[in-house]
Order: structure tokens, then C-alpha cells, then sequence
């Protein structure tokens, strides 16, 4: 009885993430200037218990410029992000950084990066499938492999991309612009 219980649970998860992603794909973005700063304290405070959990020291170099975006759509863009970093870390002293990049003529870059156990390359592509993990179901706290897939949706509806930069052992750093 208790396989059939996580299974319902995992297809439901499965199902509403699916959904999710469906969503995205029509969804109407409602665009205005908004502080990214004072966005991404909001979405620090949402995850305030889960970064104290896991001792995470949160770092963010100089304060978030203010663009044109969907900032609800934004948030969820770095929430997914961060708590990414928070769950796939096992150092004893973790960290993650929130920050961005100008780059002359060129869209605003935004980063978040941490220290954690890193992705190997040839999985670079693969995890912004749906439905893509790179661990077990019961390793660094499940989820169903949606999160990426739908921040890649969100950013791309925003006429913008996400890549990353990974070391295995060392860490990630997701990029992603706003506008193409």
C-alpha cells in the first residue's frame, strides 16, 4: 500500500509539472520595470528556513540592476535557481551567489552560482529536458526533473536563454538573459 501511495504522489507531481510546463508555453507575460534586487529579496525571504537548514551563506555582490520583465515569472526563475544550489550540495561550508554581468551593447547577464557537486558536461544539455534527473528519485531530496524545463521555458518566453558552466565537485553557474 505505501508503493502505491508514492506512486499516486509521483504521477500527481508529475502531472502538475507537466501542466506547469503546458502553462508556460501560452502564458502571457506581463512586463514592467521591476527591481530585481528587491525581487530577489522577496524570493530569499520565501526560502529563508531552507537556506538556514542547510547553512548556506547567500551572497550577492552588488544589488540587482532593475529591467524590463514578468517579475513573477523572474521570481520564479531564480527561486528554482537557488533552490537548486541549496539541494544539490553536500560541502560542509556551502555558498551560492546571485549577481550579473553588463556586457557592452548586450543583454544584461544574471548568474546564480555555487559551490556545490557540479554537473558533468555531457549532462549539460540533457538536464533541461522534461522529466530529466541525474540522480535517484530518493537522492538530494526527489523532485520530478521538471525545474530546469520550466526556468529554460520562462527565460526563453522572455526572449532569453540560460546555459550553464559546471565543474564536477566544484559547483554551477546558470546564466541567463531576459531578452535576446
Amino acid at each position: 500500500m505505501e508503493t502505491m501511495v508514492r506512486l499516486t504522489r509521483r504521477m500527481d507531481a508529475m502531472f502538475d509539472s507537466l501542466l506547469t510546463y503546458s502553462r508556460v508555453g501560452k502564458l502571457e507575460l506581463h512586463r514592467q520595470d521591476a527591481d530585481l534586487q528587491q525581487l530577489l529579496d522577496d524570493v530569499l525571504d520565501t526560502l529563508e528556513v531552507r537556506v538556514a537548514e542547510s547553512g548556506t551563506e547567500v551572497r550577492v555582490p552588488r544589488p540587482l540592476p532593475t529591467v524590463s520583465c514578468d517579475p513573477v515569472r523572474t521570481a520564479a526563475i531564480f527561486q528554482n535557481l537557488i533552490t537548486n544550489a541549496l539541494k544539490y550540495n553536500e560541502k560542509p561550508e556551502r555558498w551560492v551567489e546571485v549577481g550579473f554581468e553588463e556586457r557592452d551593447g548586450r543583454p544584461v547577464v544574471f548568474y546564480v552560482r555555487d559551490n556545490g557537486i557540479g554537473i558533468p558536461e555531457k549532462h549539460w544539455s540533457t538536464i533541461f529536458q522534461l522529466f530529466r534527473r541525474l540522480h535517484g528519485r530518493d537522492k538530494f531530496g526527489g523532485g520530478v526533473g521538471a525545474g530546469l524545463t520550466i526556468v529554460k521555458r520562462l527565460a526563453e518566453r522572455h526572449g532569453g536563454r540560460i546555459w550553464l558552466e559546471s565543474v564536477p565537485g566544484e559547483g554551477s553557474t546558470f546564466f541567463f538573459t531576459l531578452t535576446g
